[in-house]
């Protein structure tokens, strides 16, 4: 493969697989220590890859060696990237999700401690302009809002069970000597709330 080739060829797969990984690209320009205009560059070919940059890039984006080097890519071999490709943007996808939804309790909690201030007494600590009912209705709305685009414990608890067998096809396929834990397992942290549900609720 010629020099040109292989730096069309690498060009081509950073942008891929840096979108693949959900990475801006200041993202990747920042775990460089470059600016985000030379990953641009780089990614219109306007920028020769040097072969240290080139390894960097491959090493955090995770990119096969051999698809650098342009070699011809078995369908076996394929199919396994392809496999982690998916698991690594399902688990982006989970942990924002289960992010958003600790962020949504918190909010929660400080909205509800924030209306227990919402008295009548309290209409005199407000500037001129303003009302206790709006700022009630104010608080209610975006709560309402929020409820409508995050994710509650059993939707989580559906996408856990759903995504555990592609996480586990992953697993065995790159790291097949390592134990195999569940997200389920793996995710101690996330506290399903009353509304949790069993096998078979999730399923019905």
């Amino acid at each position: 493969m010629k020099d040109d080739e292989i730096q069309e060829n690498a060009t081509r797969l950073i942008r891929e697989w840096r979108r693949k990984k959900g990475l801006s690209q200041s993202d990747l320009a920042e775990q460089l220590g470059m600016g985000q205009s030379a990953i641009a560059k780089i990614e219109n070919q306007d920028r020769r890859i040097d072969f240290s940059t080139m390894v960097q890039i491959a090493d955090i984006l995770e990119i096969p060696w051999d698809m650098l080097k342009g070699e011809k890519i078995s369908e076996k071999k394929k199919f396994e990237q392809s496999v982690s490709a998916f698991s690594v943007s399902a688990g982006t996808v989970f942990s924002t999700l289960s992010a958003s939804m600790g962020d949504y309790r918190n909010f929660e909690k400080v909205a509800t401690i924030f209306k227990t201030w919402m008295t009548p007494n309290a209409q005199s600590y407000l500037p001129d302009g303003f009302t206790i009912d709006e700022v009630a209705e104010s608080i209610e709305d975006v709560q309402q809002t929020l409820k409508k685009y995050t994710p509650s414990s059993r939707d989580l608890y559906i996408i856990t069970k759903a995504l555990d067998p592609i996480r586990h096809l992953a697993h065995q396929i790159e790291s097949p000597y390592v134990p195999w834990m569940s997200l389920e397992e793996v995710g101690k942290t996330i506290a399903w709330d009353s509304d949790e549900t069993s096998d078979d609720d999730a399923e019905s």
